[in-house]
């Protein structure tokens, strides 16, 4: 969202996700693991997604899982002014949850 000023959250102040419950939370309140020069990178496990997420070895080598579990299918970001919303939605079975940001955050979801 780095070219869209109004939704640019690299703080995740404004990025909204579900907890393991399905209740909606800030992706900042969710917790996080960094790793060494990881900046905002993170993976989270989805509920009902790939089981366990530490068997990859790719995923492992990035020392980013969050100890934290999210539901749903949906990741949505309100805009500075609250006016707008961008949601991301798949229709099948989110496999984890994933952001990767530099200057900016971008979260994706990955479907089985």
């Amino acid at each position: 969202m780095d070219r869209a000023p109004l939704f640019k959250d690299t703080g995740m102040v404004r990025t909204w996700v579900k907890d393991l419950s399905g209740k909606t939370v800030l992706l900042n309140n969710v917790q996080k693991t960094q790793g060494p020069n990881r900046r905002t990178m993170q993976f989270y496990s989805a509920a009902g997604g790939i089981a366990d997420l530490t068997k990859s070895n790719w995923i492992n080598t990035w020392n980013v899982l969050s100890p934290d579990t999210l539901s749903g299918n949906s990741v949505w970001l309100e805009s500075k002014d609250g006016k707008w919303k961008i949601e991301t939605m798949v229709n099948e079975q989110v496999a984890y949850f994933f952001n990767n940001g530099k200057p900016t955050m971008d979260v994706f979801m990955h479907r089985h």
